[in-house]
């Protein structure tokens, strides 16, 4: 599924992107050939008013096909000629210094006429381009020039754009060339960002399949405990309430059970959600985190535990009380949960200007180095266990690191086997 999903957002993006260098490269394009194409146009128009200048052609000689005059070169010079065709489609005057062959220039008037009054064309493998006017001659009357149509008479003006074909040649190959290579660094591009960005989703799947069979596993073993019991109580409806306690025992630990892994349920979807986290207010964290001892003590006493704390005296901060103190009694049941009997468990709060440092310790087997990154996953257990007889359901963690998150802070843990197990809980106050 994440293969099709990958495989549409390469194509997608690809396309896109292909769309728009289309675009932009056929604008550049474009707009390139449309000043090429002007410069020309108006090269022609000049040398068509510079031929207009000139004296008309003189009669053709008894033997002679046209009479060629010559083209005063200047800096700014562009091959070019002129032709001067009579109404019979007689070439009767050539203006060129490019010295063509009379067959060339019957050619090039050809196409020309045949064609539309301006185009382009190829004549000895050199592109042109043509403009047909009426023949005109320009004279001087009174200090002024007058331009004069000769009747029967047409001109054509030929510019040499070869070069400027060539430019555009070149520019289009240079296009497609950076084009593609665009095209081929923009596919590993996205074929990388496209894996990276699926990867999330790839995970966040995973989880939450994970995350919906092992709520299964854990809500099936209250059930079955109920099953099991109300069964055993149907088997024998007709004896006594009290003769029965220990099969309604067994139905309430299974109920009890129910019930703390929906709330803990509820409460990981309620911070999720992103819901409101209420209004800050001003505590004493040092005072919390005595109070949350204290009301573990008979745990701690069972196991025989060496607790010592280190408090920073009148840590007043500003913030969550609830939240807060739900994150330091998850780290420290932790800490109870896995201390080994007659162990010691540590407590340090501490604070660095605006930030404050909340470390819980204790000693016991430790957390294996390839489970670290784990720990804080929904359900998740160093031992893979499911029915310990803490009877946890590897949530403490997962929803006190949620909570520190909400609360712009984070919890780190560092372990070595057999040794000291660390968790510390670090959050900015105002």
């Amino acid at each position: 599924m994440f293969k099709k999903l990958r495989r549409k957002v390469l194509v997608l993006n690809l396309t896109v992107t292909t769309g728009v260098l289309l675009i932009a490269f056929s604008a550049v394009y474009l707009a390139t050939m449309g000043m090429i194409n002007a410069d020309n146009l108006e090269r022609l128009d000049r040398v068509a008013s510079s031929f207009q200048l000139r004296p008309p052609p003189l009669p053709l000689p008894g033997d002679m096909e046209y009479d060629e005059t010559t083209t005063i070169l200047t800096a700014d010079y562009v091959p070019s000629f002129v032709l001067v065709i009579d109404e019979r489609r007689t070439i009767t005057g050539v203006d060129s210094v490019l010295g063509l062959t009379p067959a060339e220039y019957r050619e090039a008037a050809e196409i020309a006429l045949d064609g539309a009054t301006t185009g382009g064309l190829v004549l000895s493998g050199r592109t042109w381009v043509y403009k047909v006017d009426p023949f005109m001659v320009a004279r001087i009357s009174g200090g002024r020039i007058i331009h004069e149509t000769v009747p029967g008479y047409s001109q054509i003006v030929f510019l040499d754009v070869t070069d400027s074909a060539k430019t555009l040649r070149s520019m289009l190959t240079t296009l497609l060339l950076v084009g593609i290579a665009m095209l081929v660094i923009i596919y590993c591009i996205s074929y990388y960002l496209a894996k990276r960005s699926i990867e999330p989703v790839a995970q966040a799947w995973d989880k939450q399949r994970q995350f919906v069979a092992d709520a299964s596993h854990e809500l099936r073993t209250p059930l079955t405990i109920m099953t099991t019991n109300y069964s055993v109580l149907v088997a024998n409806r007709d004896e006594t309430v009290e003769s029965q306690s220990e099969w309604l025992e067994n139905m309430k630990v299974g109920m009890d059970r129910m019930s703390r892994l929906t709330t803990s349920l509820l409460s990981l979807a309620r911070l999720e959600s992103g819901a409101p986290l209420g209004e800050k207010q001003s505590f004493d964290f040092g005072v919390t985190v005595s109070r949350i001892i204290s009301s573990m003590e008979v745990s701690a006493q069972a196991k025989a535990l060496t607790i010592v704390v280190d408090l920073e005296p009148e840590l007043v901060i500003d913030g969550y009380e609830d939240l807060t103190s739900q994150v330091f009694a998850a780290l420290y049941d932790n800490a109870i949960k896995y201390v080994n009997d007659a162990g010691t468990i540590e407590v340090a709060v501490t604070r660095t200007k605006k930030l404050v440092s909340c470390a819980v310790r204790n000693t016991g087997p430790g957390i294996a180095e390839a489970d670290l990154p784990q720990i804080f996953d929904r359900f998740y257990r160093a031992d893979n266990a499911r029915m310990g007889g803490d009877s946890s359901y590897g949530l403490g963690l997962a929803i006190a690191q949620t909570i520190a998150g909400e609360l712009g802070g984070k919890i780190t843990a560092q372990s070595s086997e057999n040794d000291l197990t660390e968790f510390v809980f670090t959050f900015e106050t105002a």
